[in-house]
């Protein structure tokens, strides 16, 4: 399941070359907690494509396995939403267009992908974060 750097970069850099990041279009939804419950707010202005995906050249989000048919763990890294050693996301489907966290790649609105778990009081700090479920397919393969 690990893979070294090196080839995280080369399988990136030829989904770059074949498929090149789109801008997204719409604004993203952020979750702000308040008060013990979850509350959400939309965010003013486009993120640009480098910011969506998290840290050039790599991507925060690294699948480490599959632990059941709907439910895969995660290991995320960003300087700006935290770490998060192993991380549990279950599979849904997408309800805006954003870029899937660990190839970068466009996610469309209805489209099969994996959230991170949150609680009632607890929601993480990369909750509006996706991964496409093609992509983890293709990975553990």
């Amino acid at each position: 399941m690990h893979q070294t750097t090196e080839q995280q970069l080369f399988e990136h850099a030829l989904l770059d070359l074949l498929l090149p990041p789109k801008p997204p279009v719409v604004k993203p939804f952020v979750r702000t907690a308040h008060r013990g419950r979850t509350k959400g707010r939309r965010v003013s202005g486009r993120i640009e494509s480098a910011e969506a995906t998290g840290n050039k050249p790599g991507f925060p989000a690294v699948v480490i396995g599959q632990l059941t048919t709907r439910t895969i763990a995660v290991r995320w890294s960003d300087s700006r939403s935290g770490c998060y050693g192993e991380q549990i996301w279950r599979m849904c489907h997408a309800r805006t267009r954003t870029l899937c966290a660990a190839t970068g790649l466009e996610i469309q609105p209805g489209d099969v992908v994996y959230r991170p778990t949150s609680g009632r009081y607890m929601v993480p700090f990369n909750d509006g974060q996706l991964i496409l479920a093609s992509a983890v397919e293709y990975r553990l393969d």
